[in-house]
């Protein structure tokens, strides 16, 4: 991802990303996938971070949900968290099976493909691109 739109994400939710300037975290190597998945980060953190706010008293009790890591593998998001609970990794669950319909460069629909060695999820204008 642009070190813009990282940044813009980091900003956005540090709680979630709190352990982002920690050099013992692996979210410390940053936000590993294209910006065509931007949409889908950002509404993801989101979804986590309105999930916890909405729940004042389990809030008060459990620890803020922190991402560890933040990828793409295998042409889907890969997403990783500690102090998720089973609706928060429904969640993260969900935007991984989201991510092989979006394409990683734009953002616009796109299918999973194999190129050059490599497995990326991309639409029509951007399979021939690594």
């Amino acid at each position: 991802m642009s070190p813009e739109l990282e940044t813009k994400l980091i900003k956005k939710y540090p709680q979630i990303f709190i352990d982002y300037e920690n050099d013992n975290s692996p979210i410390h190597w940053g936000i590993r996938c294209g910006d065509g998945w931007y949409e889908l980060l950002d509404t993801l953190c989101w979804a986590i971070q309105a999930y916890y706010d909405s729940d004042t008293q389990a809030s008060d009790t459990r620890q803020h949900p922190k991402a560890v890591v933040a990828k793409e593998k295998f042409g889907q998001l890969r997403f990783a968290m500690v102090n998720a609970d089973a609706y928060i990794n429904g969640m993260i669950h969900f935007a991984w099976m989201m991510s092989a319909k979006i394409c990683d460069r734009c953002g616009a629909t796109g299918r999973i493909i194999y190129t050059d060695g490599w497995v990326r999820t991309r639409c029509a204008n951007h399979q021939s691109l690594n």
